[in-house]
């Protein structure tokens, strides 16, 4: 017979702890499935880039698509207003070649050292603008003191002149002669292509000085964002919405500013993001809760590539006559002469190319289909919104891939291809990217998973503490019960609900005892 010491070594005690775990079974991961994306083929890059961002993806060690958007946004930012395209043959639909754009990625992904490169010809431009109207100031301001002498000289003398004979003297116009002689030209303006944390207001004085356009780019894009989220700040988010076609004038009236007029509003706006941050925007813009303005909409060359299979070890000097040629070419497009490349110029109207005849006849086919599809479609209405800008996006892509080209007249049917190859693309990667909207729940399942695992909530909790929290992403009500409804589903809580005779009903939520550790009480 076995004695009852034997089977105690045998078989442990069951604790209450482990009599509890067992109740609760094995948690079930939760999976985020990302939807398929498009490979960038390298043809879709103007020429006379392609070699550049070639030997900048293979030193980077990073897939080329972060390179070649961020190269699309700042051509688009250093052409801006000088010429535009009206894609029908006769009608004066007009578009500027101004576009926002966001590369997603996680932290590793490499996106701020790709961005780097691309920026280096605006800020060279920028850097010679800033010395060259310091110099131009200098010249400006001994100006001014020549003419403020000669004034008081002209000055002094018609007062002599009006004591010795002041029956002669006409001081009105002799006034005026004097102003009109020692006028002084206008203040010299520092050409500006790029700007990154500047305020509404300070963006509007650019603009009076730059009708061309500026760049506003943030290395983290959701800094960005949220301010434009902050109580106060809706006079901002108007000001960009208007900003983003670059045909609009813009009129700010305040009591302490007064009325700032800026007749030509046009700003490109380009970041990184995580994904995991920005699916909280596209979840407000797809469930409509006040922010579904179009505002993410406008972001029409955004890209959340795969990461690149395989890290090699590279570690060579950059190809210097590729990158010279790249800067040569953001340069050469900074200072376009429309009559240069054939404009057709009109009294008091931009600039513009039209289509040639061979891609006219594509374009009007591609754009009906588009039309057709989504007045058709019964689906999300915010990727159908944001698919309804291809319309501006593809002439827009295409006016800037026949000038970087070096082509002049007519925007040609090769360029028209190459910009339709881009929608294809973009579209690929706009269905991964509203499909994290679409599943913020998911996301905000897994912020809550790594709190709990941290015990920064107490066992058991309700939805209060976690709104008392004020944590990033999970301040809408719907989406936080949905992401700990994901939470129950998968096994990680338990859902109670206590109804006593007195008050409300009450929901507690008790955590699966195997994320924690041990027995937890909070």
């Amino acid at each position: 017979m076995t004695d009852i010491q034997t089977l105690i070594d045998q078989s442990p005690l069951e604790t209450a702890e482990t009599v509890e775990a067992s109740k609760w079974g094995t948690p079930r991961p939760i999976q985020s499935v990302l939807l398929p994306v498009d490979d960038l083929d390298l043809s879709l890059v103007p020429y006379e880039a392609r070699a550049w961002l070639e030997d900048e993806a293979e030193r980077l060690q990073v897939k080329p698509d972060f390179i070649a958007v961020s190269l699309m946004v700042v051509l688009s930012s250093v052409i801006g207003r000088q010429v535009a395209i009206r894609p029908k043959a006769k009608d004066d639909w007009t578009v500027v070649p101004n576009l926002w754009g966001m590369i997603i990625g996680r932290p590793s992904s490499f996106k701020s050292p790709s961005v780097a490169g691309v920026l280096k010809p605006l800020n060279r431009l920028q850097a010679l603008s800033i010395q060259e109207n310091e110099h131009a100031l200098n010249e400006f301001q001994a100006l001014e003191k020549r003419k403020d002498l000669e004034r008081k000289v002209l000055t002094d003398k018609l007062k002599r002149t009006m004591k010795a004979n002041p029956d002669t003297v006409d001081i009105e116009a002799e006034t005026l002669a004097i102003e009109e002689k020692c006028k002084l030209p206008s203040k010299p303006a520092c050409k500006r292509y790029i700007a990154n944390d500047i305020t509404v207001q300070k963006l509007g004085e650019l603009l009076r000085d730059n009708p061309n356009g500026v760049l506003v780019f943030r290395d983290e894009l959701s800094a960005f964002l949220h301010k434009l989220d902050k109580e106060g700040h809706d006079q901002d988010r108007s000001f960009f919405l208007e900003a983003w076609n670059g045909t609009n004038s813009y009129s700010d009236d305040t009591i302490s500013r007064g009325t700032v007029y800026i007749e030509s509003c046009c700003v490109s706006v380009f970041g990184g993001i995580q994904p995991d941050v920005l699916s909280k925007w596209l979840a407000d813009a797809i469930h409509h809760t006040g922010k579904d303005d179009g505002f993410m909409q406008r972001f029409q060359l955004m890209v959340y590539p795969d990461p690149l299979r395989e890290i090699q070890g590279v570690d060579r000097y950059p190809n210097k006559q590729a990158q010279k040629t790249y800067f040569e070419l953001v340069k050469r497009l900074s200072t376009l002469s429309p009559e240069g490349i054939g404009c057709i110029q009109e009294e008091e109207e931009l600039p513009y190319l039209r289509f040639a005849p061979e891609a006219q006849v594509i374009f009007d086919d591609w754009y009906l289909d588009l039309r057709q599809r989504l007045s058709s479609r019964e689906g999300d209405s915010t990727l159908e919104a944001h698919f309804m800008k291809y319309s501006s996006l593809v002439p827009s892509l295409a006016l800037i891939c026949h000038l970087a080209n070096g082509h002049t007249g007519k925007v040609s049917k090769e360029a028209l291809l190459q910009a339709l190859a881009w929608s294809e693309y973009l579209a690929s990667h706009a269905k991964r990217i509203y499909a994290l909207g679409q599943n913020h729940h998911l996301t905000v399942a897994h912020a809550l998973l790594k709190r709990l695992k941290a015990k920064e909530l107490p066992n058991p909790f309700t939805l209060r503490e976690i709104k008392r929290k004020h944590w990033q992403g999970m301040n809408e009500p719907k989406t936080l019960e949905e992401g700990v409804d994901t939470l129950e589903e998968h096994g990680y809580l338990r859902k109670e609900e206590s109804r006593p005779l007195i008050g409300r009903p009450s929901v507690q939520y008790y955590i699966n005892p195997s994320l924690l550790g041990e027995e937890y009480h909070g």
